[in-house]
């Protein structure tokens, strides 16, 4: 058919449009292989080397809620336990830059990588003369 289809500004934007929402697609599922904030946290124990403390800490907690649940129904009263961040010190700030540097470790270049190519392939689309190379740059089927 030849190419005929000469691109205007507005379909330079919607095919944009487009190549954005792949862009976010992408993200998305890269930030899916992000590991849990509670897994990052696993992660941090073992580095700062307290993974034991903190699991007796969690059995325990289960212990005495499910201690605390007959007290609560008989007396009406209950045991609260529960972490508290003590933001005084410099420990808490150690540990969140750890447990952040675990979360994005292996995505965040990945990420940049991914906005990049998506940047460079909008940048092309507004070089393209016509409809036909602007498609196989967004990976339209025609």
């Amino acid at each position: 058919m030849g190419k005929l289809a000469i691109l205007g500004a507005q379909r330079v934007k919607a095919l944009a449009e487009m190549l954005k929402e792949q862009r976010d697609r992408k993200l998305v599922e890269l930030n899916k292989q992000k590991p849990t904030r509670k897994e990052a946290e696993k992660e941090a124990d073992k580095t700062f080397g307290v993974l034991e403390l903190t699991e007796e800490v969690d059995k325990l907690t289960e212990k005495l809620r499910d201690i605390s649940a007959p007290l609560e129904n008989k007396t009406g009263r209950s045991i609260a336990v529960d972490y508290r961040n003590i933001y005084r010190g410099s420990a808490l700030s150690k540990y969140n830059d750890e447990v952040n540097r675990i979360m994005d470790a292996g995505v965040e270049g990945d990420v940049g990588v991914v906005k990049e190519e998506y940047r460079k392939k909008e940048q092309m689309l507004w070089l393209c003369e016509t409809l036909e190379d602007a498609k196989k740059i967004v990976g339209l089927d025609e």
